[in-house]
């Protein structure tokens, strides 16, 4: 018996792809036939190129797994009598862009999810990816006036989270915005040796990696905030914050000075003048090289060892003279009357107190 064309058509298709399924069904009367081919599931042929797409699509991928374009700062914290860094972020701008950890007055919403396995897929993947977390960033540290045990002067505090694990400062090179919060929350000459040392300790380890003959620094903002706290802010605040100047303490910044290179650099809180000197001398823009070094008088003073308690010499010790400098705890160490001059920057009328003399009946008796 000859066959139909449509029964012609299913064989030669039967013959073509033995995988081919047909059935036949009844539509208005008329019998239709369905010719389907299972479709086998995909298989990649190995790794997806993910390192040969485009950079600017890498970096917002990265965006979902890592903080991006965000204020990273630390607060140290205690829990069962331990010490534990607690880390969180804030976006730069008003428009969320990724998930962060905002403080409420009940508790903290929005936890920042990070994706630390990211940083385990292949050496490539990991660069990558820090090179994301360390340069969209702002990360944000805090130097302020209080005790710090068992190191002081030279805290490690300062530092947050980057001083708690083996060459963690090393990443320090890796940051291209921070930001300094120079809280005053101690008003007596003791702040601002602390804050003026601690300073410089920063200033040190960040030049330290920085002059790495193997790889330079990538810090390219910086900014700094003079902050002074109200007493509501700070109930248990030392000193008379009453009665002592704030413009006591703004020479602590002067070991910024010591950074070079740095294109954008905001300084906030300190007078205007003060604020540009430091920012030209950061930036590397002064005219007629750095600032210079302030030579302060010195005088002999007659001075008396005081006998240690419970001492069983009897009389007291005789006075010796020694030269001591006549410059006071809140006085410049550099001179910054004369930098400003050098690059027309206005001065207020009252800067020459900063230079005065204070004690001249020592200056007489020379």
């Amino acid at each position: 018996m000859a066959q139909t064309r449509k029964e012609r058509a299913i064989t030669r298709v039967q013959q073509d792809d033995d995988d081919v399924i047909i059935t036949k069904e009844t539509y208005k009367g008329k019998e239709l036939v369905i010719v389907d081919k299972p479709v086998a599931p995909y298989i990649r042929d190995g790794l997806f190129p993910f390192m040969d797409l485009p950079a600017e699509l890498r970096v917002h991928i990265y965006s979902f797994l890592v903080p991006y374009s965000m204020v990273i700062q630390h607060a140290l914290t205690f829990k069962d009598n331990e010490e534990h860094w607690h880390v969180w972020a804030t976006p730069k701008l008003d428009i969320v862009q990724h998930p962060s950890s905002i403080p409420s007055k009940r508790a903290f919403r929005n936890r920042l999810k990070v994706a630390s396995q990211l940083f385990h897929v292949s050496k490539a993947v990991s660069n990558d990816a820090l090179g994301v977390l360390y340069g969209s960033n702002t990360y944000k540290f805090t130097v302020n006036g209080q005790a710090h045990y068992p190191k002081s002067m030279q805290s490690p505090q300062i530092f947050g989270h980057f001083s708690d694990y083996e060459n963690g400062l090393e990443r320090l090179r890796d940051l291209r915005s921070i930001r300094i919060e120079v809280l005053l929350d101690v008003r007596y000459y003791w702040a601002a040796k602390r804050q003026r040392a601690r300073l410089e300790y920063f200033v040190n380890v960040l030049k330290e990696f920085a002059d790495d003959g193997d790889k330079k620094s990538l810090l390219q903002e910086l900014q700094v905030d003079f902050v002074l706290p109200q007493r509501d802010d700070l109930p248990l605040l030392a000193g008379k914050a009453d009665t002592l100047d704030a413009g006591k303490f703004i020479f602590g910044l002067e070991s910024l000075a010591a950074l070079k290179g740095i294109s954008n650099v905001v300084i906030s809180g300190v007078p205007e003048w003060y604020a540009q000197c430091l920012t030209l001398c950061i930036q590397g823009k002064g005219k007629g090289g750095h600032v210079k070094n302030l030579e302060w008088p010195e005088v002999e003073v007659k001075k008396k060892k005081k006998k240690k308690p419970n001492s069983y010499k009897s009389g007291s010790d005789r006075p010796y003279r020694s030269w001591v400098s006549t410059r006071k705890w809140w006085q410049p160490l550099l001179d910054w009357k004369e930098f400003a001059e050098r690059n027309g920057i206005k001065l207020p009328e009252n800067i020459e107190e900063y230079w005065e003399v204070v004690d001249k009946k020592l200056l007489a008796e020379q």
